[in-house]
């Protein structure tokens, strides 16, 4: 006699609206998904992996294009003195709707530097994360990120 093995998915999760700002090579975008497959065609350079990145950047909080964050504020707005790209998805886990929200922040440092900061916005509660070796770190033992059972984005200590 065989063994069945059963594996318990809580909720689907399902991306409902997707709104870019400043980010790669978009200055603006909003995108209702639809609950179906979705087929994203164009001529090249027209944005189509940007908004797979977006999408990923949202659910991993790192790119599969470039280890450097600041590669991902759109070009033209990172020549500015102070630069800020936003990612929005709007989604859905179960019955619960949810409302994720980040900040890529580009701001002057001293004299001729800038540094990225990153802020998240999960449900209109704000998290701030740096980079951290290992896992994450919550900075309060009740925060949770919706549809995880983690702290925070992974590699990210939330402060």
């Amino acid at each position: 006699m065989s063994a069945r093995i059963y594996v318990s998915v809580p909720h689907q999760m399902y991306l409902t609206h997707l709104s870019l700002t400043n980010f790669r090579s978009f200055a603006r975008l909003d995108l209702d998904v639809p609950r179906r497959v979705v087929l994203l065609v164009g001529s090249n350079a027209q944005g189509k992996t940007s908004v797979l990145e977006a999408v990923y950047f949202l659910a991993a909080f790192t790119s599969f294009q470039t280890h450097v964050d600041r590669q991902l504020v759109n070009f033209v707005e990172a020549k500015k003195s102070l630069a800020v790209g936003r990612l929005v998805a709007e989604y859905t886990r179960g019955p619960a709707s949810h409302r994720l929200e980040v900040r890529l922040i580009l701001e002057p440092v001293g004299v001729n530097g800038t540094r990225l900061r990153k802020e998240a916005l999960l449900d209109a509660s704000s998290a701030r994360w740096r980079r951290s070796s290992g896992t994450s770190t919550p900075s309060s033992s009740s925060r949770r990120w919706p549809g995880s059972s983690r702290a925070g984005p992974r590699n990210a200590a939330v402060t």
